[in-house]
């Protein structure tokens, strides 16, 4: 899937977030719309497998910088004293990097690589506000969405010796996310966010095209690993 696929698949989903809000709140001038605009940090979880064996690629993929723009509404119901809200987010991981190592049965071998994952997500989200009375609101929320992940060029050392390389693949996934957080509210129309996400952008995949250092090519099973990742976020929301 292209990059420019991914920016149309954007496009709808916006278009389809626009269109079920309510008709009096999509003219509105003041009516719980909002921008939002998220930087922060990622780090990722375990990855499992074994890279030696092709399992998957063990360890993590390590950290990265992490950047998300949208635009949402909020509901105006209320249940209970809990406020809800929903927004559809574009999001950006630019450089998980992480290294990679696994012995061969006995231990005499040792394969290890590094990794470069570029992640892009498109988010439907909702959230539950509970209002404090003060300028403080704490926020749970959850979103499902896509993933769209990039895996940079593998080059295989054995016992430190380079050995291979393997091109990386794109892949496209279903991926999903639980948040935790807190609203400062800075104005009457800007509110200030910190967050923290716990993201599964799905898989990580090689493109099983290996190139042996004497130039002999072979092929073999895709290594594929689960990305997730914890998330630090400071943010702002302004109503339109």
């Amino acid at each position: 899937m292209s990059a420019r696929s991914v920016m149309q698949a954007v496009g709808c989903a916006i278009l389809a977030t626009v269109a079920i809000l309510p008709a009096d709140q999509a003219v509105a001038a003041d009516n719980g719309i909002y921008g939002r605009l998220d930087v922060g940090a990622a780090i990722s979880a375990g990855t499992g497998g074994d890279i030696f064996n092709g399992t998957g690629f063990g360890n993590d993929f390590g950290k990265t910088a992490a950047f998300d723009l949208g635009i949402g509404a909020t509901i105006p119901v209320g249940l209970n004293g809990v406020d809800f809200r929903g927004d559809f987010t574009v999001g950006y991981l630019p450089s998980f990097n992480g290294d990679h190592s696994a012995p061969n049965a006995s231990g005499a071998t040792i394969l290890s690589t590094q990794t470069n994952v570029r992640t892009w997500t498109a988010m439907i989200n909702a959230y539950a506000d509970i209002p404090t009375g003060t300028s403080i609101t704490p926020y749970v929320g959850i979103g499902v969405g896509g993933a769209f992940n990039h895996l940079g060029l593998l080059a295989y050392n054995f016992n430190g010796t380079p050995g291979a390389t393997e091109p990386g693949a794109d892949t496209t996934s279903f991926a999903w996310s639980g948040m935790v957080g807190l609203g400062y509210k800075l104005s009457g129309s800007a509110t200030l966010d910190l967050g923290y996400r716990y993201l599964d952008a799905g898989d990580v995949a090689s493109s099983g095209t290996v190139t042996l250092a004497n130039g002999v090519t072979s092929t073999q099973a895709p290594v594929r690993s689960r990305l997730s990742a914890h998330e630090l976020t400071v943010g702002v929301r302004l109503d339109f």
